[in-house]
């Protein structure tokens, strides 16, 4: 799946948390949340859908906590890095084509 601002804001929704929430908090609202949500946690007929909802949270959880790729995120959002720099979201275009549009 592709990166794009629009899937990082839903990262982040989905966790509850802004880009400006610090890491650590982020870190114990997504324990929280995947101790509600663990599929070893349910009946054998309701692991399936807590099983799917637990990887939505992780994926999450793994996007936003991902500083190398988040700094790349702010850094072209910001400009410091540059509009022609290749775009964060994984396609083969340049930000400024890309998501920077």
């Amino acid at each position: 799946m592709r990166k794009t601002k629009r899937y990082i804001a839903e990262c982040y929704e989905i966790l509850g948390a802004t880009p400006e929430t610090p890491v650590e908090e982020i870190k114990r609202a997504f324990k929280k949340i995947i101790m509600r949500h663990h599929p070893d946690t349910r009946e054998a007929h309701e692991r399936g859908a807590y099983e799917e909802a637990s990887k939505i949270y992780i994926d999450a959880y793994k996007t936003v906590t991902d500083e190398e790729f988040m700094a790349k995120v702010r850094g072209l959002e910001s400009g410091t890095l540059g509009k022609n720099q290749e775009c964060y979201c994984g396609s083969e275009r340049k930000y400024k084509q890309c998501c920077g549009k």
